[in-house]
């Protein structure tokens, strides 16, 4: 049954039941009966404890004067509060990449130094290599920072098919709870691939979303339109989507009631219809309620990219590598011995088992 409900991120069984004929048959089928409401009964409640992959907090004395600490399963200690309710209790929090994927790339550069007497520089990495980006269309983003996530990212690689760094780039901004339920996702690949046309609810928005196929998908583009139609600073853009994005839940309802009008003034003084002016900011919303951070998605995407550059020309080092930083998890490693039998179709690469015999003094 649980194949039948949407992938989509907190979709309720209800939702599902009503998006899908065949599913809401065999719920009230008489033997399914108790196991839907079972299900109704747990949906909503916490289902595992899970750590932010870069936070970092710090606070002006003992960090358990002002929240419960634990260890995670790799031994860390990590907060019991979430990452809101940190802040709220007067702590510094900040996200900082130190993760994994920063060691495994470290180990693959000294590997292809030492195997093919190449020393290669992150920063000289050509961000238009047709190769990496073919590698990535193709679907082979095993071991890939933020690409290997789940089956819906391999999904929207392959679908959207980058072939420059700005399409690269906002894989990771697309691939999130809110472009997926908006269809902001699915409208941006539909228009990248000539599916759909390119259209703006006003003209003065296509030099903004011209880049991105007329999708609102990042921060900076909301600020900036702000900006060009309203007149607002660029600092009362970021308040602008700041109330949008807070509107969640009845939250901020007056601010944003009070963005909009400002919204509407500025742009009629400008020359703006106000009628017209009315759709932009509606058309506006429900987009910026989670538009991504384009500074974070490329700075996220630009690790990405070069390991997928590395996996591309040096394959049997990135693979060592990543294989290397998941040894103690089993699964990964089944995984990734998985990823080299799928890559030997599209790159020269052999599996060899360990060389039991060899004694390393």
């Amino acid at each position: 049954m649980t194949e039948l409900i949407p992938s989509l991120p907190y979709i309720t069984l209800d939702e599902a039941l009503e998006q899908v004929p065949e599913f809401q048959a065999l719920a009230e089928l008489p033997e399914n009966r108790e196991l839907i409401e079972i299900s109704r009964s747990v949906e909503g409640m916490k289902r595992h404890v899970s750590c932010h992959t870069s936070a970092i907090v710090v606070s002006d004395g003992r960090l358990t004067n002002y929240v419960p600490l634990f260890k995670d399963r790799h031994d860390q200690v990590a907060t019991q509060f979430e990452g809101k309710t940190v802040e709220d209790v007067g702590i510094v929090k900040f996200d900082s990449l130190g993760l994994r994927s920063l060691s495994e790339t470290h180990d693959c550069l000294q590997m292809i130094e030492a195997n093919h007497g190449v020393k290669i520089t992150l920063e000289k990495i050509p961000f238009d290599d047709r190769k990496t980006y073919s590698l990535v269309s193709n679907g082979h983003i095993a071991g890939l920072f933020q690409l290997e996530t789940s089956p819906g990212m391999l999904q929207v690689v392959t679908e959207l098919k980058p072939d420059n760094f700005e399409e690269f780039s906002t894989i990771i901004a697309l691939y999130r709870p809110g472009p997926i339920e908006n269809g902001d996702m699915q409208r941006y690949m539909d228009r990248k691939n000539g599916l759909q046309p390119v259209e703006y609810i006003h003209p003065a928005l296509e030099s903004i979303l011209k880049s991105t196929y007329g999708v609102c998908l990042y921060q900076e583009q909301v600020m900036q339109i702000a900006h060009d139609i309203a007149g607002f600073t660029l600092a009362e853009g970021d308040i602008l989507r700041h109330a949008i994005s807070r509107k969640m839940g009845g939250e901020n309802e007056g601010l944003l009631a009070a963005q909009r009008e400002k919204f509407v003034e500025g742009a009629v003084k400008k020359g703006f219809d106000k009628e017209e002016t009315e759709k932009v900011f509606e058309s506006l919303e429900p987009s910026a309620r989670c538009a991504f951070n384009k500074s974070h998605a490329v700075a996220y995407s630009m690790l990405a990219y070069r390991m997928a550059y590395l996996k591309t020309h040096y394959p049997h080092e990135f693979m060592a590598a990543v294989m290397t930083g998941e040894a103690d998890d089993s699964a990964k490693i089944a995984y990734y011995r998985e990823a080299c039998e799928k890559l030997s179709d599209f790159l020269d690469v052999e599996i060899n088992p360990p060389p039991l015999a060899a004694n390393e003094s």
